[in-house]
């Protein structure tokens, strides 16, 4: 009879205490989920730090973390683990992640499951995180591409006292006896005693227009070939960011946060690094046939040199068509044409189409 009524005893105090629990476990609890920065290049190490916090008396053996992770807004991966706290304790973990892929990442919300203090209960307590990763594209050798040879060759070549801007002021130098009078800037002559002229910004100055041509998913290689497009349009553009030529950037690639094209104005400052890759992370689906070709122009100067990065294709269809109508009217072209692995007949083709137009003169292949 002893034995009896402490055994229900026993179930009556195992019940009110996992009543208790159910009801005041997860007030003490505090949860944090984070990157351990904010930005990484792609392919290299992170950690994800999993913090929680048991803030109460209360001993929680078994606590099951998970949270959702996305990828440019889609999500991608659930990641989870098991912690067990003790009253008024504080745990710490660095989970290595690799950044295989560019994009910004998301940790929106973590799940913490408690199993209740004898492991037969499932109660769960979301906990809203705000924690985002961008990973960079990674940078490829562009040094074997022919970009400034290129830009310079030919009508490049010119007096540039004929086609300065003369509200764009450089520089000061000293004067030759091939500068005009009009020329001397004579408040700087006064302070040094010798004859100084302004310099001004060249109205033919070399620029580039990246333009970026993604393919669409309807054969096999597709995604690496868009992954690689935009590494080579990426690298194009920091090298030219690095040597402080005006380069801006127009794509069918649209941003997956804001929804807009990714296009980037006109800039030659190595500031604008970060931003540009941040630009490119972020490219997710994309645009319809044609909408794009409206951003191509803006701003288009008959010296600026136009580098197209796509596949052969049609030339009849998107970006590429626009390009080669450009070519027409007389801008230079350096095609940067990227074959996939089993490709065995696009470059022949690209150089077939250019000897059928006529523009072997305009246009420069290279292939990737």
């Amino acid at each position: 009879m002893g034995l009896l009524l402490s055994l229900v005893v026993i179930i009556v105090i195992g019940k009110c205490l996992g009543r208790f629990y159910a009801r005041k476990w997860w007030q003490g609890l505090k949860v944090k989920v984070q990157y351990d920065r904010p930005e990484a290049m792609q392919d290299t190490e992170i950690e994800i730090l999993e913090v929680l916090v048991n803030t109460s008396r209360l001993y929680l053996p078994y606590i099951y973390l998970k949270y959702d992770v996305s990828r440019n807004g889609e999500p991608i991966n659930s990641r989870s683990g098991v912690f067990s706290l003790l009253f008024k304790q504080k745990v710490t973990r660095h989970i290595a992640y690799r950044c295989r892929r560019r994009g910004c990442y998301d940790i929106g919300k973590a799940y913490v499951v408690f199993k209740g203090i004898f492991l037969e209960d499932t109660l769960e307590y979301k906990v809203p995180q705000r924690s985002r990763l961008i990973v960079y594209p990674k940078l490829v050798d562009v040094s074997g591409v022919p970009i400034y040879c290129f830009m310079t060759e030919g009508d490049n070549i010119h007096n540039p006292r004929i086609l300065e801007d003369r509200l764009a002021f450089r520089d000061i130098r000293e004067y030759t006896d091939t500068d005009a009078m009009n020329r001397i800037n004579w408040l700087a002559t006064a302070r040094t005693d010798e004859f100084m002229v302004n310099t001004y910004d060249d109205m033919r100055r070399a620029s580039v227009r990246i333009v970026l041509e993604l393919p669409d998913s309807c054969f096999e290689e597709c995604e690496i070939l868009q992954e690689t497009d935009i590494y080579i349009a990426a690298s194009i553009y920091v090298d030219m960011l690095r040597n402080k030529v005006p380069v801006s950037f127009v794509s069918n690639g649209l941003d997956a946060y804001t929804k807009g094209l990714v296009c980037l104005p006109e800039r030659s400052d190595i500031g604008y690094e970060k931003e540009v890759l941040e630009s490119f992370a972020r490219i997710g689906k994309l645009a319809k046939d044609g909408v794009a070709d409206t951003r191509l122009e803006e701003g288009l100067m008959m010296h600026t040199t136009l580098i197209l990065i796509s596949q052969v294709g049609d030339l009849g269809k998107g970006l590429t068509s626009s390009v080669f109508e450009l070519v027409e009217r007389g801008y230079k072209l350096l095609w940067i044409v990227v074959a996939g692995n089993r490709d065995t007949v696009s470059v022949d083709e690209a150089y077939n189409k250019i000897r059928k137009y006529g523009w072997d003169g305009r246009v420069q292949i290279y292939v990737w």
